[in-house]
């Protein structure tokens, strides 16, 4: 189909292009007819002309110049296409490996039984065998060995050693008197090389119990003294634990009456009871060394712990 193409800046006057027509023909021809306007006139001939007409032919030009380089910008320039961002899923690979969890060593310690205990200091009933097991002892050592090493200085004693672990890492040994002495456990193994408990408790035993009479110990802690079976009768002594009081007569509501020239004396015008430590105490009967001993006799309350040895009425 024949096409008009419109002359730039020639109002009214076209030009009939046949064939067919795509949009390169278009771009093409206009761009030729352009070239051959544009070419009649330059700037030094503009600046010369006066006819109106020829000025106006310029100005047309001029515009058509322009409005060729908007189109060829917005239509000729290939459109960049757009992509979205996309992500590429990361691949996480899982383990399957378990953690290694940190191995905490069991603490090692000893056990036996006692009378009463404070801050690793323990009273032991004097004539009684006891069973020391070590819980927690390293394993695979030739010996196991128990030694006792006296506060006052006196050479070390070894209670027993233990050769063989499967069973446990124990000794046994009777309590004797007046015993005031740190206990140590020490294993060794080949190689010369040994390995000592950290922690030696220490260990206090008082005197024997009385053979054949009824008689009684603290177990827990000391003991208060009345001077009658009730509780808001005076206190006037002490009765503490490793030492033996004779029991001279058993009345209701737990309550005996007991010689207390073994107790340590309570002075009421201090006002407050005698601040002497279990240690202190207990060191000072298992060396023998003397305490402000009460006189007369008293009653205790088995409320807080006693134990009734030797032969007592029921």
């Amino acid at each position: 189909m024949p096409i008009l193409i419109w002359e730039f800046g020639l109002p009214g006057i076209y030009k009939v292009f046949t064939g067919p027509i795509t949009g390169e023909h278009l771009v093409g021809r206009f761009l030729q007819d352009l070239v051959k306007r544009f070419c009649k006139w330059n700037i030094i001939r503009a600046l010369a002309v006066t006819n109106q007409e020829e000025i106006i032919r310029m100005k047309n030009n001029l515009m058509a110049i322009a409005l060729l380089a908007l189109v060829l910008s917005a239509c000729g320039a290939p459109a960049t296409p757009t992509h979205e961002q996309t992500i590429s899923p990361t691949a996480v690979t899982m383990s399957t490996n378990t953690p290694t969890l940190a191995v905490i060593p069991q603490p090692s310690y000893l056990v036996f039984s006692h009378l009463s205990g404070d801050a690793g200091n323990f009273s032991l009933l004097a004539g009684e065998m006891i069973t020391f097991t070590w819980e927690n002892a390293p394993t695979g050592a030739d010996k196991y060995e128990f030694v006792l090493v006296p506060l006052n200085k006196e050479p070390s004693i070894v209670l027993g050693s233990d050769f063989d672990d499967s069973d446990g890492v124990t000794v046994s040994w009777t309590i004797p008197e007046h015993i005031a002495a740190e206990l140590h456990a020490t294993a060794y193994f080949p190689n010369e090389r040994k390995f000592e408990l950290l922690f030696a408790p220490t260990i206090y035993s008082g005197d024997f119990p009385p053979a054949g009479v009824c008689s009684l110990i603290a177990q827990h802690q000391p003991v208060d003294v009345y001077r009658k079976p009730d509780r808001t009768a005076e206190i006037f002594a002490l009765l503490y634990p490793a030492v033996y009081a004779h029991v001279l007569e058993i009345a209701p509501d737990g309550w005996y009456r007991i010689d207390a020239s073994i107790a340590e004396l309570y002075t009421p015008s201090r006002g407050i009871l005698p601040d002497t430590g279990f240690r202190d105490v207990a060191v000072s009967l298992a060396m023998n060394f003397q305490l402000s001993a009460a006189s007369g006799d008293g009653w205790v309350n088995s409320d807080k712990g006693v134990l009734l040895t030797g032969s007592c009425p029921p």
